[in-house]
């Protein structure tokens, strides 16, 4: 909602205004916790190990995504 605020608002020129959108870190090691974006790094991790994974959003959802090599 906020977003959506800034954008509207820097577009008819009363603030000049930026938004960060921070992505999702993917993939955490053992169980999912209670995040709610748990299950982004369950649809990777899961199919790794052999297990069937559950995606509980719509297809049109979009992510963004970070790598972390470590």
């Amino acid at each position: 909602m906020s977003e959506l605020l800034i954008n509207d608002y820097t577009r008819k020129g009363f603030v000049d205004g930026l938004c960060l959108r921070l992505p999702t870190i993917c993939i955490r090691p053992g169980k999912p916790n209670k995040a709610t974006s748990s299950f982004v790094s369950s649809i990777i991790r899961e199919p790794l190990h052999g297990e069937t994974s559950i995606c509980p959003v719509a297809e049109k959802m979009a992510f963004s995504f970070i790598k972390f090599l470590g």
